[in-house]
């Protein structure tokens, strides 16, 4: 993808309420302190400029089911995929992430069950 459509496709990110954080260039490493950083559309243009990766923070309500082994995301796809089948899901490097918002307030403990 080159540097007008990333620009473009994180720019609707945010105008549709997701909360970017810049990484490292092919890494997973926050270029800033992210647990309170609020993206400007200034920081937005250097970071693409830089070729950041990027990330979206989730929150109480924004979840992401991360999936690095192919297999077990299509056994979860067979079992349970009809409670996520209109949620947005991305192939990655490894596997795939499903991305979803839930109608109520989740909290780590809950998260980790």
């Amino acid at each position: 993808m080159n540097r007008v459509d990333a620009l473009q496709m994180l720019r609707q990110y945010c105008h549709d309420g997701f909360s970017l954080v810049p990484l490292k260039p092919r890494s997973k490493t926050p270029l800033v302190r992210w647990k309170d950083y609020q993206l400007t559309d200034e920081d937005l243009l250097t970071f693409v400029s830089q070729g950041a990766n990027w990330a979206i923070r989730c929150d109480a309500k924004l979840h992401t089911l991360d999936f690095d082994d192919p297999d077990t995301y299509c056994r979860f796809v067979q079992e349970k995929g009809d409670a996520l089948k209109d949620a947005p899901t991305v192939h990655t490097g490894r596997g795939y992430h499903i991305w979803f918002k839930s109608q109520s307030e989740a909290s780590a403990k809950m998260a980790s069950r």
